[in-house]
């Protein structure tokens, strides 16, 4: 390994986890705006969804189903953020505008 004289493989381990748990953090976020992105993210979320709003009933109201469907999304993201997995993509106004 070339990295062996100044850092133990230990070591070297457990930065480049924190390194990779950073990306798929700061990556889940970015990409948290479509189905096809979500699930990437949380395969079993969207499934689990569908499931609950969906029943495959002749003549289901997909405009409802999609609004559901959102809300879900928006949930989703608002617990996401408040555990610190999303930003905080609000603007801050400084002190000094008010």
């Amino acid at each position: 390994m070339k990295f062996n004289n100044y850092l133990s493989e230990d070591r070297l381990n457990i930065e480049l986890l924190k390194r990779s748990m950073g990306i798929h953090r700061d990556f889940a976020a970015l990409f948290l705006h479509t189905k096809e992105e979500l699930i990437f993210t949380y395969p079993e979320f969207i499934e689990k969804t569908e499931k609950l709003l969906f029943k495959g009933e002749v003549g289901t109201d997909c405009i409802k189903y999609t609004q559901k469907i959102c809300r879900s999304v928006s949930d989703y993201k608002i617990a996401l953020h408040r555990e610190g997995y999303l930003p905080d993509l609000r603007r801050q106004l400084p002190l000094v505008d008010i």
